[in-house]
């Protein structure tokens, strides 16, 4: 992975230290990408934490409850307890804040606001097995008007300090796992040369952004979404082989925003890692939220 604020400066790196050939595969891969810093104009609408701006009809999303076991000792017949669980706020992306080209590359309207939410206190979901899904949720608000009531249940623990994000326009190149799409194949050779290439940059980008390409701290996040979402539980390798016919298609997945551990935001996801909120192109365009995906990943 290559990041840079201008995009001439990062294809001149890709030009000077790759084959001609290569260099070209790589620069047709080169995305748009919204990098987000915290900053003191409150005015920004785009913000970690705080109370999500939401419109008329919202409903604050929630997560089931864990069964609960009935009966003597704990044993029998386990059953829902009655309430379920509120999520937790992590981000609202205002898209009239985000450059257009970030929007156009991911085919994003121009308005509203993109709202996050992640089971937080829990942390149980990490994204490998089909019945995560339920411990996220991104939601479209078009026109929003005010901020939700913060659910009681969630209490003070699940409050979230508010950080106002400013968003400035940069180039990022893949990360060297990425699932590329048949007509810009790099071979295993042109992959590690490529590697060797991503493993000598020191600049690395904001750990919050929106679009571009994923900064991975473990293995790509295409694969695994794209598994998980057929049914196919991908913590070991006994997913990724049932599911190897699948994996060529993961390139339809698109990183919508990466959220790394922020002290001033006071998240940290397990140790010092990132969530990972992705969508297939095909969705995104359809505005299909409830098809998110979301990784957690850390050291």
């Amino acid at each position: 992975m290559i990041f840079e604020s201008d995009r001439e400066a990062l294809l001149t790196r890709l030009r000077q230290h790759l084959t001609a050939p290569l260099a070209a595969k790589i620069e047709r891969l080169v995305r748009p990408v919204a990098a987000m810093q915290p900053t003191a104009d409150t005015s920004r609408l785009s913000r970690l934490g705080g109370q999500p701006l939401v419109g008329l009809g919202f409903e604050w999303p929630h997560r089931p409850a864990p069964p609960v076991k009935r009966g003597l000792f704990g044993w029998g017949k386990r059953t829902p307890t009655a309430d379920p669980i509120p999520l937790t706020f992590l981000a609202q992306i205002a898209l009239a804040e985000i450059p257009p080209l970030v929007l156009t590359d991911l085919g994003l309207p121009g308005a509203g606001v993109l709202l996050f939410f992640y089971d937080a206190l829990a942390q149980e979901a990490w994204g490998f097995d089909p019945a995560d899904k339920p411990h996220w949720r991104v939601l479209l608000v078009e026109s929003p008007t005010h901020e939700a009531p913060w659910p009681e249940r969630l209490g003070d623990q699940g409050r979230l300090p508010a950080v106002s994000l400013s968003s400035t326009l940069g180039w990022m190149s893949p990360h060297e796992h990425f699932v590329a799409p048949a007509e810009k194949a790099i071979s295993p050779s042109e992959m590690l040369a490529y590697g060797e290439l991503a493993e000598l940059v020191e600049d690395l980008p904001p750990q919050t952004r929106f679009g571009g390409w994923p900064t991975p701290i473990q293995n790509d996040i295409q694969a695994p979404a794209q598994l998980v979402s057929n049914g196919i539980y991908c913590g070991g390798p006994d997913g990724y082989r049932k599911g190897a016919h699948l994996i060529p298609g993961a390139h339809v997945w698109r990183l919508l925003l990466e959220l790394g551990s922020m002290d001033e935001a006071e998240m940290m996801w397990g140790d010092c890692g990132a969530l990972y909120f992705q969508m297939r192109d095909e969705d995104i365009r359809n505005r299909r939220w409830d098809q998110a995906w979301m990784e957690l990943q850390c050291s």
